[in-house]
């Protein structure tokens, strides 16, 4: 997933117009999501971000679309080929990608030394 993300996001690099207009995106159950964003630093006091996170985020679904535009973020992982090899890396999930029953939820920490600007 990673490594298509950066394939498509090098390819698009220098272009304007409607051919820098495509989207990474994958059919999960709630709907159509898109691969919107994969960081390479680690988010200050947020456990699991060390090596980067991936911004998942649902364009369209069902239901006159409910869920559209939440995101979840999931802790890096450049083996992964689809939404089951981040399962246990969810740091954040509004869009209830990981609500599925076969996926413990885990509750981070954050680190109140660490000054977030929010």
């Amino acid at each position: 997933i990673e490594t298509a993300w950066q394939t498509l996001n090098d390819s698009q690099k220098g272009l304007s117009g409607v051919e820098n207009h495509a989207r990474l995106s994958i059919t999960h159950y709630k709907g159509k999501t898109e691969v919107a964003a994969v960081t390479n630093e680690p988010i200050p006091g947020v456990p699991g971000t060390e090596n980067g996170v991936l911004v998942f985020k649902i364009l369209r679904n069902a239901l006159d679309a409910p869920d559209r535009g939440k995101v979840c973020i999931v802790g890096r992982n450049p083996e992964a080929i689809w939404f089951d090899d981040y399962d246990d890396r969810v740091i954040f999930d509004e869009a209830g990608l990981y609500d599925y029953g076969r996926v413990d939820k885990k509750r981070i920490e954050i680190d109140p030394a660490v000054d977030i600007a929010v």
